[in-house]
């Protein structure tokens, strides 16, 4: 028998490439899935610099947070300990979540543990249970036909305006205690579960010192498995039409002044094709603007997205006419999205981009829009992926507070001294940020 060495070689490279596949789609299957076992670090923020927990009124002193929450994942079996699962609803659930940021903490000791860099004890946030108080189920048939003219079935508008009643009552009764009238939404990414998505938001919550209310998205992700990417990609766009029908009821409510939303990873896909709709509604009703006005600071953290479908959106579409502001966190040393990069073969993820790799034109869109900015975080990983340094690094969410809780812009001057570089960048390294900047 003769063999031929080339033929070898050929099989054996072929095998080795089946197996780097198979690597690399295992590494994809956990990607955002690390449950971290502690609270957020301390942003660098509280370290040498004044906190706000000695502000947080009276009432919100509890290392319990409550965060109101939607979502359109179906019920969780019995063996599971979440209250929902990866699979789809039909519907709309509206309920409240009881996040304890600590078992058997005292207010007092948990600010301690919110204020140390070196933590002697871990706090680990839990989701203690939920409470639903309203359903939006999907109907049968929307619309109607009369003498030519299609109208929305009444049936239909009767559900939906009393769904938004509940969410107005909810959040009033919130919202009163606070008198801002600010909402802090978060919509998470791939393969994360519910319980996951309401902790985050509870956590970065209490370190911008628990201010208005807080808002969970959650979205039926989490199947995990070598199938799990895809199958949470279609749960994404499954959920758009929910999304918009929640983000169009939230900004309906009087009470409602300000909303902030946090998309990360495919939560930022799933975002922007929910404010595609909401934006297009808006424009074909009267020609006001007064839902979209009340959107205050959009963040896009990590974002699991196609560059030029991000400035198609932005834009070709006038996404850019809706928030007060865009922020994009990007890190080139984010694992999760180079292998969303290779999966799809695209361009760029927004998320890890590069602008070596882009046209002028692009990058004429993306740094001359004075409204939309790019951060670049320069940091460390806090864990093997690298994808959620947006709340875990204590750089980047010290970055993340002085904008959702103290409005600042960019620039030294606006007390958030991040370093302009030359391509148009924001960059934040691993001290920022110098809190003598930094003043209520």
């Amino acid at each position: 028998m003769i063999l031929n060495l080339e033929s070898i070689l050929k099989e054996s490279r072929a095998g080795m490439f089946r197996i780097s596949q198979f690597v690399v789609l295992l590494t994809l299957t956990v990607g955002c899935a690390v449950t971290p076992d502690d609270l957020m670090p301390t942003p660098n923020l509280y370290l040498s610099g004044r906190t706000p927990f000695a502000d947080v009124p009276v009432e919100k002193q509890d290392p319990a947070v409550r965060v109101i929450y939607a979502t359109d994942r179906a019920r969780a079996t019995e063996l599971d300990d979440s209250p929902y699962g990866y699979r789809r609803l039909e519907a709309i659930v509206l309920g409240e979540g009881t996040v304890d940021l600590g078992a058997d903490l005292t207010w007092d000791s948990l600010v301690d543990i919110s204020t140390s860099g070196e933590r002697e004890e871990k706090s680990m946030p839990t989701l203690r249970g939920v409470e639903e108080f309203s359903v939006l189920p999907d109907p049968d048939s929307r619309y109607r036909e009369v003498d030519g003219r299609i109208q929305l079935r009444p049936e239909v508008l009767r559900a939906e305006q009393a769904f938004t009643s509940e969410l107005c009552a909810a959040l009033d009764e919130r919202l009163a205690e606070d008198g801002g009238g600010e909402v802090f939404m978060f919509i998470h990414g791939y393969n994360v579960s519910f319980d996951l998505s309401l902790t985050t938001i509870a956590e970065i919550w209490h370190f911008l010192g628990r201010k208005g209310v807080t808002v969970a998205y959650s979205w039926p992700s989490g199947r995990g498995g070598l199938r799990g990417y895809t199958t949470d990609r279609e749960s994404g766009e499954f959920t758009v039409f929910h999304l918009k029908q929640f983000m169009r009821a939230l900004l309906s409510c009087e009470c409602v002044k300000k909303l902030h939303i946090i998309a990360h990873s495919r939560g930022s896909d799933v975002l922007l094709a929910a404010l595609r709709e909401v934006h297009l509604e808006s424009r074909s009703d009267d020609g006001s603007h007064a839902r979209e006005s009340k959107i205050g600071h959009i963040v896009l953290a990590a974002p699991d997205l196609d560059v030029e479908i991000f400035i198609q959106r932005i834009f070709s579409e006038g996404l850019f006419l809706v928030p007060e502001t865009f922020t994009v966190y990007l890190s080139h040393d984010d694992r999760a999205l180079g292998v969303a990069t290779w999966l799809f073969d695209s361009v760029q993820r927004l998320g890890r981009l590069q602008t070596s790799k882009l046209s002028g034109e692009t990058m004429r869109h993306l740094t001359e829009y004075d409204r939309l900015f790019l951060v670049d975080a320069r940091v460390e990983r806090t864990d093997f992926y690298g994808h959620s340094y947006f709340y875990r690094h204590p750089a980047v969410s010290s970055d993340l507070i002085l904008l959702l809780k103290h409005d600042r812009l960019p620039c030294t001057l606006n007390g958030r001294p991040l370093i302009l570089e030359d391509e148009g960048f924001w960059a934040v390294y691993e001290q920022y940020p110098n809190a003598s900047h930094i003043e209520d």
